[in-house]
């Protein structure tokens, strides 16, 4: 099997190349880079067997699915080349694009009989997993706060906020009744983001700092049974009305298996494998891309 990927910056170098190596027994891969001197470099790093410069090379090598990882403004747009071609596609999620286009490139892998996932590694978490668990949840609070230097809002929104808006979203375990967004700017600089969420049972609170000193990413769930704290995605702590508990992963385990993004693309080449998508935990993407435009106009509106 011939997998393509696309797109080899600083990001997919530290949290996707490391397992496509490690799977070289699986899938033959062959890696797409414009930049010729990033094409030598990790050819040479990494002892990378085949190496492209366009996604047309990647067509013309008879690839069955493809990882792409290009800038968020030309995802779509190759996604949609990929499926037209009859390619199954791995997406990174953030696509700052209109909810409309990310529905329309679900019909469109929908008519081609292919496999098309957007990449949220949130949700392979092992530990995000083991808060998706948890009975009966009665409130979530997502709180993550970020160091911004000079970047534009639909950026910060979506390659930001969404990931952890969509970690609320797949946390939640019953259909959305109410959604409450507040934005906090001053002279039309971005503060702060927060957006209630309400089901039947439980009310989720998500909110993000653009302009914190410090980076954290901390999740709280509250039930019946107690609280579970959840920081960095790598380490829960559960407190019980009698005990606590403490976990966390050894010292030897690899961070890319702690974020979920190892898991990500075992899964993914497995289902084109196997041509079955059912445990590629795609459920309400969508619903995240929506609530996220939404966000975005609600800023919007405030500076106008």
């Amino acid at each position: 099997m011939k997998i393509g990927v696309i797109g080899l910056g600083d990001n997919v170098q530290k949290a996707y190349l490391p397992t496509f190596v490690k799977m070289y027994n699986t899938a033959e891969f062959i890696f797409a880079s414009d930049n010729a001197q990033v094409r030598s470099e990790l050819m040479s790093k990494y002892h990378l067997l085949k190496m492209v410069s366009s996604l047309d090379e990647l067509f013309a090598a008879g690839i069955e699915a493809c990882f792409i990882h290009v800038p968020a403004p030309l995802r779509c747009e190759l996604t949609r080349r990929c499926l037209e071609k009859d390619i199954h596609v791995f997406v990174d999620g953030p696509l700052r694009k209109q909810p409309t286009e990310v529905k329309q490139l679900q019909e469109l892998a929908l008519a081609h009989s292919k496999i098309f996932m957007i990449g949220f590694n949130r949700r392979f978490a092992p530990l995000v997993e083991r808060l998706k668990e948890t009975p009966a949840k009665q409130s979530l609070f997502l709180q993550k706060n970020i160091t911004v230097k000079s970047r534009n809002v639909e950026e910060l929104f979506y390659n930001d906020f969404l990931p952890v808006l969509d970690a609320a979203i797949y946390l939640l375990d019953s259909e959305l009744k109410r959604t409450i967004p507040v934005i906090k700017q001053r002279a039309g600089k971005l503060e702060s983001a927060t957006l209630i969420l309400e089901t039947a049972a439980t009310t989720a609170i998500l909110t993000m700092n653009f302009q914190s000193k410090v980076a954290s990413e901390i999740y709280e769930v509250t039930s019946e049974n107690g609280i579970s704290i959840l920081n960095e995605l790598t380490s829960l702590r559960l407190l019980h009305a009698e005990n606590e508990e403490l976990l966390g992963f050894g010292d030897w385990d690899s961070p890319l298996k702690k974020r979920g993004y190892e898991q990500m693309v075992r899964l993914f080449v497995n289902a084109v494998k196997s041509e079955t998508s059912t445990n590629l935990r795609q459920k309400n993407i969508l619903l995240s891309y929506e609530l996220c435009a939404e966000m975005l106009q609600e800023y919007q509106q405030q500076i106008k």
